[in-house]
Parts: C-alpha cells; structure tokens; sequence
C-alpha cells in the first residue's frame, strides 16, 4: 500500500492479513521543485499576464469531478481583494475542462484565471506561485500534487480527506478546511493572499516538511527491502 490511510482500512476491513500488508508511501524526486529563480518567475508571469507583485494561486489537479476544481474558482470569485492583485492558475486537463471554463464566465473570471492545460514544466509553474489550493471529495492518501507544491514551498489551502491533515498542519504550512465549506475556503485563502509574512513563513514550513517526509529515496528503499523480506 502507498498511503497509511488506506493501508489501515485495509488491515481494519481485512482485505489482507498483517504479515502480508506492506506500507510504502509515496515519495517524490524532490531536486526537481524549487522556488523559481526572477528570471522563470518573471517570464511565466508575463505569459499568464500578470506582475511580479500578484500573488499567484495555483490548483494543479485532472479537471474532473472529485477534484471539484469549480470550488477553487468560486473561492477566487469570494476575495474581492480590490486592493491586492491575484491571479488563479489552473494546471491540467479533463473532461469538466469546458465547464470549468464555462464558470470561469459565468462569474466574470476571465482577468483574474489562467489555464495553463497539460503542462510537463509543473516543477517550474509551482516554483513561481505563492498559494497552492485543492479541495478534492476523496483522495485515497498522499496526493502527489500536494507533495509537489510543498516541495517548491507553497503553503496550501486543502479539503479534509484523505491524507491531507497530515500533510499539512492548519496554521504551521497552510490551513485545513471542511469539504463543500465555501466561507472557510475563502477565509484561509483571503488570509494567505493579505499576509506575505504568514504566506512566507508557511513556504518555509511547507518545504521542509517536504524535504523530511518526501524524497523518492525513502520509497525505494523500503520496496527494496519488502523484496528482500519475501
């Protein structure tokens, strides 16, 4: 099993006994996320339109139903920051793709979101984003987008499920929100957006967690040593 979550269920509901259950979490190769040099930083934000002073909210997720993308976007539609500027990037493709972008409309979005569709440069776009957000029904341990915005020192803004509690710690690397809860999405993303010393100080947190409980290594070698135990 990969997640800790789901590996515990599986021992409770017994779909395979104790001596047989191995637990290997996910891990991720961690050189490839860093926080991006002025240089990237700038280049990606003249193509998304906007400065070096936006704060950039990134959601990289499939755009399908669980992912539920359209509360990302109707959390950016609560801000009403009229005083700071931010941008919402979205990072992948689905099959809600037009719907999404039929919402995007439908609020009057369309300054304020930029897609950026199937992308195999996602190491650089998180590296030059502020807040990563993602508020999934169901994901059945470490999500990997999450372990890859952490790493390149993201504080994130995440629904309760999955693994996400653990991965990050509400008001130490970003904030932990109830599933559907729209005021409390918005509420800890206006605070993210509003406080560059808080947003700073979750960054730092955020990429060290990664660093302690991420690296692809740790992975390796524990499947490694399951082979040699059988």
């Amino acid at each position: 099993y990969v997640s800790k979550k789901v590996y515990e269920e599986a021992l409770t509901l017994k779909y395979a006994p104790l001596e047989r259950a191995f637990l290997t979490e996910n891990g991720i190769d961690l050189a490839q996320f860093k926080i991006a040099d002025r240089d990237t930083r700038k280049s990606l934000r003249k193509e998304a339109k906007a400065t070096e002073s936006t704060v950039v909210i990134t959601c990289t997720a499939r755009l399908s139903p669980e992912k539920r993308v359209d509360l990302v976007i109707r959390t950016v539609a609560g801000l009403h920051l009229d005083d700071i500027p931010f941008q919402l990037w979205i990072i992948g493709d689905g099959p809600e793709s037009l719907k999404i972008k039929a919402l995007v409309a439908e609020l009057g979005l369309g300054e304020q979101v930029f897609f950026w569709g199937k992308r195999f440069d996602v190491a650089r776009i998180l590296g030059a984003s502020d807040v990563f957000m993602l508020f999934s029904n169901y994901e059945g341990g470490r999500t990997i987008a999450v372990m890859e915005a952490q790493a390149a020192g993201l504080p994130c803004v995440l629904s309760d499920v999955g693994e996400h509690r653990w991965m990050v710690q509400s008001k130490k690397n970003g904030f932990i929100v109830p599933p559907d809860d729209i005021r409390s999405m918005v509420s800890a993303a206006r605070q993210l957006v509003e406080d560059t010393e808080l947003r700073l100080e979750m960054s730092i947190a955020a990429r060290e967690h990664a660093l302690q409980h991420y690296d692809k290594k740790n992975q390796l070698d524990r499947t490694l040593d399951i082979y040699a135990s059988l």
